[in-house]
């Protein structure tokens, strides 16, 4: 649906709009639909990951994990919150990285001035590991959403320290925050979802609405398996969701061929065709 594509502005208290009537023309990279879905934030809402990868993506291997992926100049990413209500789907946070001409990394973040269906989308960003500038962008941001009569700011400023999150190549948890608040692991510019494409099976996400049963889609606790949504295993662990990929692809799901789709962008910006 949404992929924001932002100018370098070099001023980290600068306030950036988006008209969120204007979905198709951000929309300049595909989604990744992850083969195991991820949580979602509420019964009235879903997550869309986008990414725009230029060719030149690449593979490293490392000792944490088999392969990770590593991104070139121009590369972006969104995570995009969508609600549904009475007027239809609206976007309620955007928070994302880009990744800039001399590879410095730009965190940003948008949602609407109020709750009205049209109301323009305002944000800003600011580069990676700069908790001076991460602070004004920040404020200035809040600031803004303040002044249009936005409420429970201290929540939004809580999910905003992206730094802390995303770490390039962190390991994927195997018990409840071992390395962070998010099971899965990193890649090389500390996105999540993307390195999803990699694989087949994911370790369980403690937040968000639990999944819940999911055509070829099995949970495991070591070699046994257990029912779908499971958080934690006997032993302390995380339960593993499993996707039979070939399975779901022979039987046709739908899931399963958007699934596929993302795999095939990912393998024609790391020069493979499929």
């Amino acid at each position: 649906m949404v992929l924001v594509a932002l100018a370098a502005c070099g001023d980290s208290s600068q306030i950036l709009s988006r008209d969120p009537r204007e979905h198709e023309s951000w929309a300049a990279g595909f989604q990744v639909v992850p083969p195991v879905a991820l949580p979602r934030p509420s019964e009235q809402g879903h997550v869309e990951v986008w990414l725009a990868l230029p060719r030149g993506a690449s593979l490293r291997a490392t000792s944490e994990h088999s392969e990770v992926l590593d991104y070139p100049a121009f590369t972006l990413a969104d995570r995009v919150e969508v609600r549904n209500s009475a007027f239809g789907e609206r976007v309620v946070d955007v928070r994302g990285t880009r990744i800039d001409a001399d590879g410095v990394r730009w965190h940003h973040v948008f949602q609407p001035v109020s709750t009205d269906p049209d109301a323009d989308l305002v944000g800003v960003e600011w580069p990676a590991d700069d908790p001076v500038r991460a602070t004004e962008a920040v404020d200035a941001f809040l600031g803004e959403l303040a002044a249009h009569g936005r409420r429970n700011l201290d929540a939004v400023r809580a999910k905003l320290d992206c730094d802390r999150c995303h770490v390039a190549d962190r390991p994927a948890n195997t018990r409840a925050g071992e390395h962070g608040f998010v099971s899965r692991g990193t890649d090389g510019a500390g996105f999540f979802t993307p390195s999803t494409l990699l694989s087949d099976s994911v370790p369980a996400e403690l937040y968000g609405l639990a999944p819940g049963p999911a055509p070829f889609t099995s949970w495991r606790c070591a070699e046994h398996e257990v029912p779908a949504g499971t958080r934690r295993c006997a032993d302390g662990t995380l339960p593993v969701a499993e996707w039979d990929h070939q399975g779901a692809l022979l039987a046709g799901d739908p899931h399963a061929a958007a699934a596929e789709a993302s795999r095939t962008h990912l393998a024609l910006a790391l020069g493979r065709g499929r």
